[in-house]
């Protein structure tokens, strides 16, 4: 009776550590890709650049989506985009990382 008390706890014990040690690795890798799809972002040109999804093979479940907008702070720009994205995953639950950058027709340094 002891023993099964104990394995129940171990087993009990060993899927949360399992359960946070994998959404901390999903985590991590889909910051990665999210830094990964900004930059791939930022090396093409302006006009090419548009909402659009994307497949997240590396994450269960993992899908992603660019959203470029030109209206920023309420009024519509030429010049510069507003580029949101996202990387969503299903693990016990929905997550999701998101970070948002602006691109500028001119590009950096001009």
């Amino acid at each position: 009776m002891v023993i099964s008390i104990l394995i129940s706890g171990a087993f009990s014990l060993f899927s949360t550590v399992y359960t946070s040690n994998k959404t901390a690795e999903y985590y991590s890798n889909a910051y990665k890709l999210l830094d990964s799809k900004i930059e791939s972002t930022k090396r093409q040109s302006f006009d090419s650049i548009v909402t659009s999804n994307f497949a997240v093979t590396e994450l269960p479940s993992g899908q992603g989506t660019v959203t470029v907008s030109n209206n920023i702070d309420g009024s519509a720009q030429t010049d510069i985009k507003q580029v949101d994205v996202v990387i969503s995953w299903d693990f016990k639950k929905s997550h999701q990382v998101r970070a948002v950058t602006y691109i500028a027709k001119a590009g950096v340094g001009r």
